[in-house]
Formats: structure tokens, C-alpha cells, sequence
């Protein structure tokens, strides 16, 4: 497993072990902690509040020729999250 960055403010991670189950499950988990990880504010008092929206894609199962393929539906379903209210997971 492991995770890059992936433009200005994306991230990928490769789970090469994990079925589309087991994607979503992590990704949930993810967004959980980072919502609830406490940010200080640095300009003032108190803490911030921060989100993140994830698009889960898998290559077992699928119908993507590439690797570049699977990417972009991950990238879809990430702006579809987004689109969708934010905070959350998609996966189809």
C-alpha cells in the first residue's frame, strides 16, 4: 500500500490487496479521522473544522484497459462527491 500526492490538493492510494469493499471501508475511515483530526488555527484561538470528498475506484472486477483509466473514474467519482454535498465516499 501506499499513498502520493497526486496534483494541487488530490491524493491517490494504492491498496494492490484490497477489493472494492475493502477500498470503500478504508476510505471511510480516512474521511472519519480526518474530520475529526483537531487542526489548530495558527491565527487564532480554537481549532478549524476540515472535510475531504473520495472517489474509490478498483482495477479487480473491472472493465478499465489501464491503469490511467481506473484513475480517472476514481478522479470522477471524487468530483461527483464533491458535486454530492461534500464529505462523503463514492464508489460505483
Amino acid at each position: 500500500d501506499f499513498v502520493a500526492r497526486y496534483g494541487g490538493e488530490e491524493f491517490v492510494v494504492v491498496l494492490p490487496d484490497t477489493d472494492k469493499v475493502g477500498a470503500v471501508q478504508t476510505a471511510e475511515r480516512i474521511r472519519q479521522n480526518y474530520k475529526n483530526h483537531k487542526i489548530k488555527n495558527l491565527t487564532g484561538e480554537g481549532f478549524l473544522q476540515s472535510t475531504c470528498s473520495l472517489g474509490v475506484a478498483t482495477l479487480k472486477g473491472s472493465s478499465f484497459a489501464t491503469i490511467d483509466e481506473m484513475i480517472e473514474h476514481a478522479d470522477k467519482n471524487l468530483y461527483t462527491a464533491k458535486k454530492s454535498g461534500r464529505d462523503r465516499v463514492i464508489a460505483d
